[in-house]
């Protein structure tokens, strides 16, 4: 009798032991509430939010690499466009031996509006001394730089930014001719006016 009892007790320690190694081993709920349905919820939430935020951080990944690629393709160079001026090319006539000549209201509203729209750009004006025939190389070439620099003081009275001009002589080394081959001596006397785009 004494070692049937003794098996029943054997018995029913080591169900309770299997048990408690189930329960506490196997499904790891010894000393913690049962989990019940509210708790199975928020461990769903929990799981959905982290896969979420996985997901949310492989697109912006994606996104960045998108934007790299895109910060990678060759620049659109944009060719630059002819800027239209109101006067691109005169000529400004001298008296006889005058560093000096008239220039008219309207020519000099003209040059006004040019003077604004070279500032406005990058555009350089060049204005180029003649002379007639008359007298020496050199002196010629004096008389046509005296009146490329007086010229050029004109535009800047009327608003030219002084580093935006360029003046050269030519003396009597590019007279205009007449049909017959003889020089042009009044139409020689001149400055030249040219509108030269740096671009």
């Amino acid at each position: 009798m004494k070692k049937v009892l003794i098996g029943i007790i054997g018995f029913v320690l080591w169900s309770l032991v299997s048990v408690q190694w189930y329960v506490c081993g196997v499904k790891g709920l010894c000393d913690k509430d049962a989990v019940d349905a509210n708790d199975t919820a928020k461990i769903m939430e929990t799981v959905v939010s982290d896969d979420k935020a996985k997901d949310d951080v492989s697109v912006a990944k994606i996104e960045d690499s998108i934007a790299v690629e895109e910060v990678k393709q060759e620049p659109v160079v944009k060719e630059k466009t002819a800027v239209k001026f109101s006067i691109e090319k005169a000529v400004i006539f001298f008296p006889f031996a005058k560093t000096k000549a008239h220039i008219s209201k309207k020519q000099k509203d003209s040059f006004r509006k040019l003077a604004q729209e070279i500032n406005a750009s990058d555009a350089t004006l060049i204005l180029t001394g003649c002379a007639d025939t008359v007298g020496s190389v050199k002196k010629n070439m004096e008389v046509g730089q005296k009146r490329a620099e007086w010229l050029k003081r004109v535009f800047v009275s009327l608003g030219l930014d002084a580093n935006r001009i360029i003046t050269k002589t030519e003396g009597k080394s590019e007279v205009i001719r007449g049909s017959d081959g003889s020089v042009d001596m009044a139409n020689s006397r001149r400055v030249e006016i040219i509108v030269k785009q740096n671009n």
